[in-house]
Parts: structure tokens; C-alpha cells; sequence
């Protein structure tokens, strides 16, 4: 009888050791607090990398505002969660990294300006985004409640800041990315070398003016000796030469119609069939025109393109002294300067008197 009541009070020990723990002791063991989920930093990271990996393949230059859109959004999101006192959140943190990181990319490899020039631009801009980003996480290290909430908050808002300076002073100046010409165009101008003209070959003057009716100089005019404008010296050169009385023009604006005289080509051939605005971001950084051109003309033709044909290149070719003196109008640096398309001086401005910068 002993035997079994030690065996009855071992199988109930067995019983309470191997029994489950209470319920309120399995309550704590397996609830824990819930995560939110980032949606909006995931929407916003996942954007910024279609849009930089698009950009760095294609090169096109005009998806580059959009990406810092992102990052602004970014870095609106972070400053509101900072007011909040809540974290930055790391897939937001991502998405103002993966903008920075592949503008900076994308300069140094599409940039115009050539390697140390882009380097040099986009560590001014890139930088202080960067600086700033990094003071963000140092300052938890240091400070703590109110203090830590307003800088964190002022460094939010500089890092925006510096953004939109970034979008203000962005020259968008990249490589075109069309299927280029050089081959036909040297072989050519080559051709035309192996033929020099002599000392006794004429010498060419063409004058091209903006706005101007087709009977408003005397020799075309309708009003007889009442002319709209009275111009003795053109009027001489039209009876000691040719009269055209019948011609059109490519475009009604100034920069594919000059496109069209230079090259014999319309202009949509040359992907520029409107008027080229400045692109000169030493002049006036402010001004939003340098954005224009890549946006109208894509494919990043910002003007006359280097491999076009135009009849100075031709006459220099032949043997030619040649100048442009005047308003240019077709691009403002680089391949698209008058000075790379055939003339050997330049003397005028790159644009008409009305745009906005204007430099003489």
C-alpha cells in the first residue's frame, strides 16, 4: 500500500510538471507590440529606384527633377515623423539616398561637361545633403526630448533646403543620346578640303533678320517709293545680283528656321523644332529656362547638334576665312557654339534681346 501511494504521489508530481502554465502566464509569453508598417517610405523607395535605374540606362536627362521631387517628398515625410517624435524611417532614409546617390551617378556619367567638371558641381550640391543626413543619427547620441525634436527638425528642413538649391542651379547639361552622324560629317567636310578654291572665289555675305515682313525693305516693297524702310545699300545689291521672289520659310520661329538656312535640313531632322532657351546657369542660376530645352526637345539635344553639316563648315572646309556676327540662337556651349559649327569668329549673343539671361 505504500508503494502505491508513492507511485499515486509520483504520477501526480509528473502531472503538475508536465502540465500548461496558467493562462495569464501564456498571455505575456506570446503577445508582443505590432510593427506599423512603412508604406508610404516603400512607395517612395521603390519609385526612386525604377526612376534612377531608368535614368542611368537611357541617360535621359528630364527624369531628374522628378527623382528630386521624390527626395523632397523623402524629406517631408522624415521632417513631419520628426515633429511627431516618431523615427525617420529607414525605407525613407533609403529612398532621399537612392535620389542623391544616382543624380551624382548620373551627372558624372551623361554630364556635358566633362569629367572633373561634374565632379566638382555635384560634390557642391551633393554634399551638404549628405553632411546634414549624417549629423542626423549623431545627434540622438547627444541630445534627447525638445532639443533633440527642433534640431532634428531645422536639419530636416536645410536638408530640403538644399534640394530644391540643388533643382534651382541643376544645369540638366548632358550628353544627347541620339544616334550621332560624325562619320558621314568628317567624310564629307573632307571631301569638300580636297577641293580649295582659288584667291579669285567670291566672297559670301548672308544676311538673315528676325521679324522682318517680306515688303518692308525698299527693293521688295509694294509701295513703291514709299517704302515701309528705306535701304539704298540691299536695294543696290538686288539690281547688281539675284531677286528671289518666291520662298518659304522652314519654321514662323527663329531657332529651327536658322537650323533649316545652315543645314538645308528641316529641323525636326535635327531635333530642333522650336526656340532654344538659355542654358547659361553662370549667368542667373534662378532662372528656370535651363530646364526648358531638355523637356521640349528630349533625347538631351540642348541646341544645333556637332554632327550637322552647315555651309560655314562647308566654305571653312573649301578654304574660307568665316564669322557670325550677330544673334545665334542655337545652343550656347559646348558642340552647339557657333564656333564648333563652321565659324571661326563669333561676335553677338547667343540669344535675342528679350530672353532673360541675355549676355553680350
Amino acid at each position: 500500500m505504500t508503494n502505491s501511494i508513492g507511485s499515486a504521489t509520483a504520477a501526480k508530481q509528473h502531472v503538475r510538471t508536465n502540465a500548461a502554465p496558467p493562462a495569464t502566464d501564456m498571455t505575456f509569453a506570446t503577445i508582443s507590440p505590432k510593427r506599423k508598417k512603412d508604406i508610404i517610405g516603400a512607395v517612395l523607395l521603390s519609385l526612386s529606384c525604377v526612376l534612377a535605374l531608368v535614368e542611368l540606362i537611357s541617360g535621359f536627362n528630364f527624369l531628374a527633377l522628378p527623382l528630386l521631387a521624390l527626395a523632397v517628398a523623402a524629406e517631408a515625410v522624415m521632417l513631419l515623423r520628426t515633429l511627431r517624435g516618431a523615427p525617420l524611417g529607414k525605407l525613407t532614409v533609403a529612398a532621399f539616398s537612392v535620389v542623391y546617390a544616382s543624380l551624382f551617378l548620373y551627372f558624372l556619367i551623361w554630364g556635358a561637361n566633362g569629367f572633373v567638371k561634374n565632379l566638382w558641381w555635384n560634390l557642391i550640391f551633393v554634399l551638404p545633403a549628405a553632411l546634414l543626413a549624417i549629423a542626423l543619427p549623431l545627434l540622438k547620441l547627444h541630445l534627447r526630448g525638445k532639443a533633440l525634436k527642433a534640431l532634428s527638425a531645422l536639419i530636416v528642413c536645410l536638408i530640403i533646403g538644399t534640394s530644391v538649391t540643388y533643382a534651382m542651379f541643376m544645369s540638366l547639361r548632358a550628353r544627347p543620346t541620339v544616334d550621332r552622324m560624325w562619320e558621314g560629317h568628317d567624310s564629307y567636310l573632307n571631301a569638300v578640303g580636297g577641293r580649295k578654291q582659288s584667291g579669285s572665289s567670291p566672297n559670301v555675305l548672308f544676311i538673315l533678320m528676325d521679324d522682318m515682313g517680306y515688303a518692308d525693305i525698299s527693293s521688295y516693297s509694294y509701295l513703291a517709293g514709299a517704302a515701309t524702310i528705306d535701304t539704298p545699300n540691299i536695294d543696290s545689291i538686288a539690281e547688281n545680283g539675284v531677286m528671289m521672289e518666291n520662298f518659304y520659310s522652314s519654321s514662323p520661329v527663329c531657332s529651327p528656321s536658322r537650323f533649316s538656312i545652315l543645314t538645308g535640313r528641316y529641323s525636326s531632322r535635327g531635333y530642333l523644332d522650336n526656340v532654344v532657351f538659355p542654358s547659361t546657369v553662370e549667368s542667373t542660376p534662378w532662372s528656370p529656362t535651363h530646364f526648358f530645352n531638355p523637356y521640349q526637345f528630349m533625347n538631351n539635344v540642348d541646341g544645333i547638334l556637332g554632327d550637322e553639316i552647315t555651309f560655314a563648315e562647308a566654305l571653312q572646309a573649301a578654304g574660307y576665312d568665316t564669322a557670325c556676327i550677330g544673334k545665334w540662337n542655337l545652343g550656347d556651349y559646348g558642340e552647339y557654339l557657333p564656333t564648333e559649327q563652321g565659324f571661326d569668329l563669333f561676335y553677338g549673343s547667343y540669344y535675342v534681346n528679350d530672353m532673360t539671361p541675355y549676355n553680350w
